[in-house]
């Protein structure tokens, strides 16, 4: 995951959390971090006062310990964040394992009563149309769905 990659991330946790997006300053302060900067540098940098950037950067782990049940700070935010890319591909995986395939048919099936109202041999569905939806950030799920040829 690179710099930005993880400030979308936390962007999105701490929208998750406060309902707003990260302001200037807060990114500025967990762009630092991860350029392994001291918050004197980053408010010299920012041209503020470090008492001030070490105000936001305690909002900041607050909410991160709190969102990802695990203590965030300083030191910890680039593999907090690494442990919390690994946890999401891996419950990917999971799921994709778990719902890896699923084979539909156009219509439903006819009771042995019934007769078909297709000619034998004659294709209903789209051959081998394959439909992915990739996974987001949180909550949602992969479903792979194909059609193969079904035939009566």
């Amino acid at each position: 995951m690179n710099f930005k990659e993880m400030l979308n991330v936390a962007d999105r946790i701490v929208f998750e959390k406060t309902g707003q997006h990260l302001d200037d300053l807060q990114a500025a302060v967990l762009l630092g971090t991860l350029q392994r900067e001291t918050y004197k540098e980053i408010a010299k940098d920012f041209n503020c006062s470090e008492s001030r950037i070490r105000e936001i950067g305690a909002e900041l782990w607050q909410i991160l310990s709190e969102q990802l049940g695990e203590d965030v700070n300083k030191t910890n935010f680039r593999s907090a964040m690494e442990r919390l890319q690994i946890s999401i591909v891996s419950h990917f995986a999971q799921d994709c394992v778990q719902i890896s395939c699923v084979n539909y048919c156009g219509e439903a099936r006819h009771p042995p009563s019934i007769p078909n109202s297709h000619p034998p041999n004659q294709e209903t569905a789209n051959p081998k149309q394959t439909k992915t939806v990739s996974p987001q950030y949180f909550g949602e799920t992969v479903i792979q769905a194909s059609r193969t040829n079904q035939k009566d």
